[in-house]
């Protein structure tokens, strides 16, 4: 009995080991995630040259799922398959940090987007506030609000949409990203326009104008057409 009972000690910690433990390529990943954001070309390149066969254990695989996801998206190739961010799906829904949750439910929302399925994605975005909600990578929220706040105005759900952009660009505004948070305002004059709110759309023309030194030409011109559309529609 005391045998027996040893066997299969040693056969669910042997499975255990086998499902978390790490390859060569182990130390490579937690580089990559370092330089991600910075540098997501180069990213992408280490991560294209390692063997997804080669890992080991559903934490490993599902980190090189993750990376290989943002990475791409970084690189602006939008995929509409879950081929590559599955592992991650499957293991982060229960396990990793809050970031690590965060970040793959807003990008299974994104491929849900890319596939015009809308209603699944704002399903995971919602998933991704909850699930991530202790996250500190701003950021991501910053990013997942502002597409709540494009979804919602998609359906002229106005209210909901100001309230998701006014988010986004608080987390833009933290971390000093001006394009990011103009951009925000623009989608928030336009909103209230819309709805016809002459006194608040005032209010976000007022921040806009603000900090229009700061911004790119591309992101100044986008100010200034909204703002032509202000001016017609209350002046």
């Amino acid at each position: 009995m005391i045998a027996k009972r040893y066997y299969i000690l040693l056969f669910i910690t042997s499975f255990l080991f086998a499902c978390n433990s790490h390859s060569e390529h182990w130390e490579t990943l937690v580089q990559v995630e370092s330089y991600l954001n910075e540098k997501p070309d180069s990213a992408l390149s280490v991560l294209d040259h390692i063997d997804p066969s080669q890992l080991l254990g559903n934490e490993e695989k599902a980190k090189y799922a993750l990376l290989k996801t943002i990475a791409l998206d970084k690189n602006y190739i939008d995929t509409t398959t879950f081929d590559v961010l599955q592992p991650a799906i499957d293991y982060y829904t229960d396990h990793g940090t809050a970031t690590n949750m965060l970040q793959t439910f807003y990008y299974q929302g994104r491929i849900f987007q890319n596939q015009g399925q809308d209603g699944k994605a704002m399903e995971c975005f919602v998933k991704a506030i909850d699930k991530g909600e202790a996250s500190d990578d701003v950021l991501t929220k910053a990013r997942l609000l502002y597409t709540q706040g494009v979804l919602y105005s998609e359906i002229h759900e106005w209210d909901k949409s100001i309230s998701a952009f006014e988010a986004a660009a608080n987390y833009f505004a933290e971390k000093g990203k001006t394009d990011s948070y103009m951009n925000c305002i623009t989608c928030i004059i336009k909103s209230f326009v819309i709805k016809g709110d002459k006194d608040k759309a005032e209010n976000y023309v007022k921040l806009g104008q603000s900090c229009l030194e700061k911004c790119s030409p591309l992101m100044k011109g986008s100010f200034y057409s909204h703002y032509i559309t202000y001016l017609q529609k209350f002046e």
